[in-house]
């Protein structure tokens, strides 16, 4: 029998913060709240039992943005079990009670650091756990590995199963290769068939770990910012600052070269960097910042890939959920030790 209650994390509506004057981590209380129950045929309510730390979340201008009168919602990725849905749902369709599911909740929206979540199938936000992840490696795909997929495949212009179009092997650059999102691209890039070179701050810390992802080679910061490398077709940013001020310097002068960057702090890249003056004769290069969307397809294809063994979810450290505050606080200050995701496991 379910409860009638169930415990989130929250932020009050007042004082009233902002994503230049963010809430502490301190402001986070634990809030009980009524269970809700699905009120659409594509609605799923989800026992959670486990979600991720994200780095910076209390600074997202969607914790604020649209409901200044209301608590923010935290956490967006979570793995958990189906408890129930809509008495109109079929019971011969794809989700059922009991089912094993992972997923991202979009960044509007949040509230994956909680006992329960809603969740809408048909805003993508639902997928099966694939076979053989535990519930903290399922919590730590979805956020991640889609932002991964979406930006080889849908903004880098890569092909699904290394179909591409021309015979040579493109070559793709992949900054920060061996963070929580960096695995994730090179990963991708490999399986499209590319040839990708992984770029990192210290080869002697991360090349032997970028290197078993599979990329052709490694190279330093440093060694991009002194221009000195061969130009790429495509180059995937998750760092920002000078290491995508100076992909500028090796991306293709091309109509079909990419310059893609993930890098939150980076939004406004493409002018900002015009205005400078870096892309000048490269305007013909195809270059964004974009965030990821909850999708199910992109969902569907990044299970595949872990089935696959393309890509794989790793935890850093898992914490219990009444330890969420200090979880965030260390993650955003000294980070977790080893490769992958921190994350809270609920009780």
């Amino acid at each position: 029998m379910l409860p009638s209650t169930f415990h989130a994390l929250r932020l009050p509506p007042s004082p009233p913060y902002t994503p230049s004057s963010p809430a502490p981590p301190t402001a986070l209380h634990l809030t009980p709240l009524p269970l809700p129950t699905p009120t659409l045929p594509t609605h799923l309510l989800i026992r959670v039992h486990a979600t991720t730390v994200i780095r910076d979340n209390l600074s997202w201008p969607e914790l604020y943005a649209p409901r200044p009168a209301e608590p923010a919602h935290m956490g967006n990725d979570y793995s958990g079990t189906v408890v129930a849905v809509h008495p109109e749902a079929d019971p011969r369709g794809e989700w059922r009670v009991g089912d094993a599911v992972c997923g991202m909740l979009g960044a509007e929206k949040g509230g994956a650091w909680a006992g329960y979540v809603l969740a809408d199938v048909e805003e993508g936000e639902v997928g099966r756990v694939p076979a053989g992840l535990g519930w903290g490696e399922a919590a730590a795909l979805p956020l991640s590995g889609m932002t991964g997929e979406q930006a080889v495949f849908e903004h880098g212009g890569l092909r699904w199963g290394g179909r591409q179009e021309r015979k040579r092997k493109k070559r793709v650059l992949v900054t920060g290769a061996a963070g929580g999102v960096g695995m994730f691209v090179v990963g991708f890039a490999v399986a499209a068939g590319c040839e990708v070179v992984g770029a990192v701050r210290d080869e002697g810390r991360d090349g032997e770990f970028v290197r078993e992802l599979g990329v052709a080679e490694v190279i330093e910061y440093a060694d991009l910012e002194s221009g000195g490398c061969e130009e790429f077709d495509v180059v995937i940013d998750t760092v920002g600052g000078e290491v995508l001020r100076a992909s500028w310097g090796v991306v293709k002068a091309e109509e079909e070269a990419r310059l893609v960057s993930v890098d939150s702090g980076s939004w406004d890249f493409v002018r900002a960097h015009g205005e400078e003056g870096l892309s000048k004769g490269k305007e013909m290069v195809k270059a964004l910042f974009f965030i990821v969307e909850p999708s199910a397809e992109s969902m569907r294809r990044v299970a595949e890939a872990v089935e696959k063994k393309w890509i794989k979810p790793l935890v850093a450290r898992q914490f219990p959920f009444a330890q969420a505050r200090e979880a965030y606080e260390l993650v955003c200050n000294r980070g977790v030790s080893g490769r992958g995701k921190a994350v809270l496991v609920m009780e």
